[in-house]
């Protein structure tokens, strides 16, 4: 059983976090949004304020309205069903949600600001809830969920003998040698183990993070800061701090390096990638999509936009050991190097106490509770209890990057999860 929060993700910036009280007071004064011929100037959703509160509630459901984005596309097979779980697994699980249970599912969803939930048991769809006014048929924006997605493929290449591990970054993409990443491994930047002047401070203009988004194309930046053309023209620029392979170090840009450095081993994007080897074969609703910077590059470190139900079918292939719609979409002893996790030493060096979570091929594993995580900002989350068998894929529209308040309600809701449906 579950005993205590999950750790949170390294997208948490709790030097930006507002306050619960403003959290609220923003969401009750949000306007319909994109409503209207056109809209009223209040409720009109632009590329100036897309990821803000209110306006990220109806933005992260439309990034391709907003953003140029690349198609994933789902192929040319026949959508596989996801089987509802037995009426017994179902019951247990709405008497804790329900009225009178343990979790108060209604409250949880309001003031979380949940968009999706999708909860399997075994395989099996349990519940799927949602709010906001998304639907099943709705694509909704992961944030750095997508980074999971590029740590399996890296894997795969690597199995595969495509890519190589131990190689440096430069032996593929010589255009980083005079960066922070030019004596770094593949390795050390799969597993975020790369030491670099770069701050990930959300919601800061000046901050590393704002920069990079500058360069993806996601926001418009402010008067006088340098815009540089693409990502790849911004990568080269980031310096090092420190020595590789000392601690894990949180960077969204390590995850672009990753995705070009697959890019020159297999001749593919990152988006190719995935349609090709994984999407195409899960038997999806929808096609996902992905954004793409001003030189039409794969956003491989947040981009991903994906209904819940084609996120719970990912997530289920990786808790079958990669097996999924009748094939092995991912080797399985792919997957097993995943679960097993990196080196709890590395990742306990940025957070605080003595456990053995650790994070490995763009993962994050806790082996007390023997859960898999992705996580992304604002509340995106694939979550596989590989103990009890449940996947949960959450999609939200929190105002922030993250708080300790939001990270820990989500957090209780998993423990009423396991609770409920754990053998």
């Amino acid at each position: 059983m579950i005993a205590r929060s999950r750790w949170y993700g390294g997208a948490l910036a709790l030097s930006l976090v507002l306050a619960a009280s403003t959290m609220a007071e923003d969401a009750a004064k949000a306007p319909a949004l994109m409503q209207g011929f056109p809209p009223p100037a209040e409720a009109q959703v632009t590329f100036s304020n897309w990821v803000l509160p209110p306006y990220n509630r109806w933005a992260f459901q439309h990034v391709e309205s907003l953003l140029p984005s690349r198609p994933i596309y789902r192929g040319s097979g026949p959508t596989v069903p996801l089987p509802t779980a037995s009426k017994k697994v179902v019951a247990r699980y709405q008497a804790a949600m329900g009225e009178g249970g343990s979790f108060d599912l209604e409250a949880y969803i309001r003031d979380n600001y949940v968009d999706a939930i999708v909860v399997l048991k075994d395989g099996k769809l349990v519940a799927e809830h949602y709010a906001n006014g998304q639907t099943a048929e709705t694509r909704h924006i992961m944030y750095s969920v997508t980074k999971s997605v590029g740590g399996t493929l890296a894997e795969m290449l690597i199995a595969e003998g495509k890519l190589d591990d131990t190689k440096l970054v430069t032996d593929y993409v010589p255009e980083l040698k005079e960066s922070g990443y030019g004596d770094a491994t593949v390795r050390q930047v799969l597993d975020m183990l790369v030491a670099l002047d770069f701050t990930e401070t959300y919601g800061d203009p000046y901050s590393s993070i704002s920069q990079f988004a500058y360069s993806a194309g996601l926001a418009p930046a402010p008067e006088g800061v340098k815009v540089y053309p693409s990502m790849y023209d911004y990568l080269p620029t980031i310096k090092k701090q420190g020595n590789h392979g000392e601690a894990w170090r949180y960077i969204s840009a390590t995850t672009e390096v990753l995705a070009w450095v697959m890019s020159r081993a297999s001749g593919q994007s990152w988006g190719e990638l995935f349609e090709q080897r994984i999407y195409s074969k899960l038997g999806a609703d929808r096609d996902a999509s992905v954004i793409v910077d001003p030189h039409g590059i794969t956003f491989a470190a947040g981009g991903m936009s994906i209904t819940a139900r084609d996120g719970a079918r990912f997530a289920q292939m990786i808790a079958n050991d990669g097996k999924f719609n009748g094939q092995q979409i991912v080797s399985a002893d792919v997957v097993k190097k995943i679960k097993q996790g990196g080196d709890p030493t590395k990742f306990k060096s940025q957070r605080p106490g003595g456990d053995e979570r650790s994070y490995v091929s763009q993962w994050y594993l806790d082996p007390e509770i023997n859960q898999l995580g992705a996580w992304g900002i604002h509340g995106q989350a694939f979550q596989i209890d590989m103990e009890g068998g449940i996947v949960i894929v959450t999609q939200s529209s929190w105002p922030v990057a993250g708080t300790t308040e939001l990270w820990d309600r989500r957090a209780a809701f998993e423990r009423a999860v396991h609770k409920a449906l754990a053998d």
